[in-house]
């Protein structure tokens, strides 16, 4: 009687308040992704200059002078473009990893009680059938 009295807490335990308690884990593991790589900002500033790094305009006009100015500031942006498309595209990859993992996870967490359950009851049945051969 007790042992029935623990394995439906057990269940009731495992599909109910763990389950949700797993899922909130996955949230938060999807929400410390997203903001360790800060993903939103990069992909706001993907084509600012890299640390801010620009020439300022010279007084006066000379056509030297011109295009130094065009060619550090389009270079310092290509820079940012390129490190935070790297930095973008490892998030996105850890993400869905996370998200791929959390789904399995998920997926196992309701199936493998049962599985137990059912494969020691296919143990007990062989052990018993082997007993009267």
């Amino acid at each position: 009687m007790i042992f029935t009295n623990i394995i439906s807490d057990y269940f009731r335990w495992h599909y109910s308040k763990a389950f949700k308690e797993l899922f909130h884990v996955w949230i938060n593991f999807l929400w410390f992704i997203t903001h360790f790589f800060s993903l939103k900002e990069l992909l706001i500033s993907l084509f600012s200059p890299w640390r801010r790094m620009v020439e300022a305009k010279q007084e006066g006009w000379s056509f030297e002078g011109f295009l130094s100015y065009i060619i550090i500031n389009i270079l310092s942006r290509l820079v940012g473009f390129i490190m935070r498309s790297g930095v973008i595209v490892t998030g996105t990859i850890c993400l869905l990893l996370i998200v791929a993992l959390g789904l399995t996870t998920i997926a196992l967490w309701v199936v493998l009680p049962v599985g137990s359950v059912i494969a020691t009851l296919a143990g007990i049945s062989l052990l018993a059938s082997n007993l009267f051969i």
